[in-house]
C-alpha cells in the first residue's frame, strides 16, 4: 500500500507579514503548498521569506475571486498533480506543534475512511485593552474526537478523491458557507468528517470578544457589512439548494445575528440593511461576488 501524498492550498487576501509565520507551522509536514493570492497585487516578496520555499507553487490571481474560486484553484493543482490530501488553509489561521502531522499519523492508523479530518477550533480575538490575543471559545472540550456533518474550511485535511465526488467548492458563494455547503453534500454521499480534540488550529472570526447578554455569553461577529450580506444570501442560497431539512444542519440561526447586531456593534442600519438584500438576493439566486 502506498504512502499518502500531502499537500496544501492557502488563500491570500491582501497579506502582511505574520502569514510567514501561519505558514510555517504547517508547511513542514506537507510535500507542497499551492499560495493563491486574491490580491490585485504581486506578493512574491512574502514568498521569499517563508521557510522551505521552495515547496511553494504561487498563483497570482490579479483580484479577489472569491474564497471557493481561489480553493478550488489549488485544489484543482493538487488533482492533477496526484494528490491525495489536500490541507486548506485561510492566511490568518495557525497551528499548534506537530498538528498537520497528528493528523497525518490518524489518517494512517485509523480502521475508517474520512472524508475530512479536521482541528479543534480555538477562536481568537484581539483585546484591544491589554494588546493581546486572547481565546473567545474553543469549539470541542471534553477531549473527544467528534464527527461532524461540517467543519470550517480553514485546518481541515480533505481527501480529494471525495471531494471531486461532493462537486468541489460552489463558487457562487464566493466566500460564506463553503465548508457548510461541502459539509452536506459530503454527508448526503454517506462520507464522514472528523474534528480531532488534541489537534488545535488558532483562528480569528471577525472580532470574536465574548459580550453578555443578561447570564449568558454571546460571541458578536463584527462583521463588516459586506460579510454581513454574504452570510445572510448564502444561507438562503443554500436552504433552496438542499431544501428545508437542511435547516438544522446549516445551524446558522439568522436571526441571533440580527440581535448581536443591535445590542454591540457599529454601523446597526447598514449591516441590517444589507441583511435584508441578502435574503433578496438568495430568494432570486443572484449569486457571485456582491456588486
Amino acid at each position: 500500500m502506498k504512502d499518502n501524498r500531502y499537500c496544501g492550498v492557502v488563500v491570500w487576501y491582501n497579506p502582511d507579514i505574520e502569514v510567514i509565520n501561519n505558514i510555517s507551522t504547517y508547511i513542514t509536514d506537507l510535500d507542497k503548498l499551492y499560495i493563491i493570492d486574491n490580491s490585485c497585487e504581486r506578493n512574491m516578496e512574502l514568498v521569499d521569506k517563508i521557510i522551505d520555499n521552495d515547496k511553494i507553487e504561487y498563483i497570482s490571481l490579479g483580484g479577489n475571486r472569491g474564497l471557493a474560486y481561489a480553493l478550488n484553484k489549488g485544489c484543482n493543482k493538487a488533482i492533477d498533480e496526484g494528490f491525495d490530501y489536500i490541507l486548506t488553509m485561510d492566511q490568518d489561521s495557525y497551528f499548534e506543534l506537530n498538528s498537520v502531522k497528528l493528523m497525518k499519523e490518524f489518517i494512517k492508523k485509523s480502521n475508517k475512511h474520512y472524508a475530512i479530518i479536521a482541528p479543534n477550533v480555538k477562536s481568537v480575538y484581539i483585546d484591544e485593552l491589554e494588546n493581546k490575543k486572547k481565546i473567545a471559545y474553543t469549539v470541542l472540550t471534553e477531549g473527544k474526537n467528534k464527527e461532524l456533518i461540517w467543519v470550517m474550511t480553514s485546518g481541515s485535511m480533505m481527501c480529494i478523491k471525495d471531494f471531486v465526488e461532493a462537486g468541489k467548492f460552489d463558487e457562487k458563494l464566493f466566500i460564506a458557507h463553503i465548508d457548510i455547503d461541502l459539509g452536506i453534500a459530503l454527508n448526503n454521499l454517506g462520507k464522514k468528517i472528523i474534528m480531532l480534540s488534541d489537534v488545535i488550529i488558532y483562528q480569528t472570526f471577525g472580532n470574536s470578544k465574548p459580550k453578555k447578554i443578561l447570564w449568558k455569553v454571546v460571541h458578536p461577529s463584527f462583521a463588516n457589512p459586506v460579510r454581513t450580506y454574504y452570510l445572510f444570501r448564502n444561507q438562503v442560497y443554500l436552504l433552496k439548494k438542499y431544501g428545508i431539512k437542511s435547516y438544522g444542519i446549516i445551524n446558522v440561526k439568522l436571526y441571533k445575528f440580527i440581535v448581536k447586531i443591535i445590542l454591540f456593534e457599529d454601523k446597526k442600519i447598514e449591516k441590517i440593511l444589507m441583511a435584508v438584500k441578502g435574503i433578496f438576493h438568495g430568494v432570486s439566486e443572484k449569486m457571485g461576488k456582491y456588486s
